[in-house]
């Protein structure tokens, strides 16, 4: 995986994160935008540990940048 990966406009290419999220080893996801701020929460399996999972959170007011955010998180964190 590249140092970091170019996140598509997400309003328009929600397929394509959601495919780099998948690789990045998410297996769900929430979006919510409440009061003009965004919030984008993942979660991805604990290897070895059945049922755990490892919550990573981005907020601000532009869903790009959101988004842009936790996927430098989760690569950072896959290192």
């Amino acid at each position: 995986m590249p140092a970091s990966s170019a996140v598509p406009a997400a309003s328009a290419a929600w397929p394509k994160l959601q495919q780099l999220l998948r690789q990045l080893g998410v297996e769900e996801y929430q979006m919510e935008w409440a009061g003009g701020v965004y919030r984008l929460r993942c979660f991805v399996p604990v290897p070895g540990q059945p049922g755990v999972a490892r919550c990573y959170e981005a907020t601000g007011s532009d869903e790009r940048a959101v988004c842009d955010a936790l996927v430098r998180e989760l690569e950072s964190s896959s290192r």
